[in-house]
């Protein structure tokens, strides 16, 4: 059965990936905001190829922001409002580019994501595994590779994608506040290393 997308639809999509026999997943919301109405896989399918762009993909800045210990497994990309349709999966079989060994999976970096929208409760955070070790220094980030590998990916977090003429702007909350989306409008890498289990997978406890 084929399935159309439309205005104000909710793309998630979760990008899974590996390290130290752990799997990975972090997750992305889209607000489809302009365009026309497009059929779900087509979309689907060139959502990918952007997100997968070496200049503006953030899966991409992700992939390029490790180490080469990560491992890429696949991408599940599905409509979630205003009702769910069945995800999508595609392939993404990558490693990470940087030649250094990682920090333990369960320790990430962090990335606030800033919106059109301020006050308390309004920002969001990815938090992704593999940061090299090799880019820490007690417990902090370096500043290189603050501005650097990890300051891409997180300007790639915030681009905004046009797909099959449909405009895709990523959002903090899938809820709208006040009738409105809280766009990402910019994200800012934290100097601290964090602690993340919520989203991870095997961790064999």
């Amino acid at each position: 059965m084929a399935f159309s997308l439309g205005l104000d639809n909710v793309i998630e999509v979760r990008a899974n990936a590996t390290l130290a026999g752990q799997r990975l997943i972090t997750t992305m919301h889209y607000a489809i905001t302009d365009g026309v109405e497009a059929d779900y896989d087509t979309l689907i399918t060139s959502l990918h190829t952007n997100l997968t762009d070496p200049i503006n993909g953030w899966l991409s800045g992700y992939k390029d922001a490790v180490s080469d210990d990560w491992s890429g497994l696949w991408v599940d990309y599905q409509r979630i409002l205003p009702l769910r349709l069945p995800y999508v999966r595609k392939t993404w079989a990558v490693s990470g580019s940087i030649v250094s060994p990682s920090i333990p999976p369960g320790a990430t970096g962090a990335i606030t994501k800033r919106g059109t929208i301020t006050g308390k409760g309004r920002t969001g955070h990815v938090l992704y595994s593999g940061v090299p070790s090799d880019m820490v220094s007690f417990g902090q980030l370096t500043n290189a590779y603050m501005t650097g590998e990890a300051g891409s990916f997180a300007t790639t977090l915030a681009a905004v994608h046009t797909v099959e003429t449909m405009q895709l702007r990523p959002i903090i909350s899938v809820a709208k506040i006040g009738g409105a989306w809280n766009f990402m409008t910019a994200g800012q890498v934290e100097k601290d290393v964090r602690t993340m289990s919520r989203r991870v997978v095997g961790r064999g406890i």
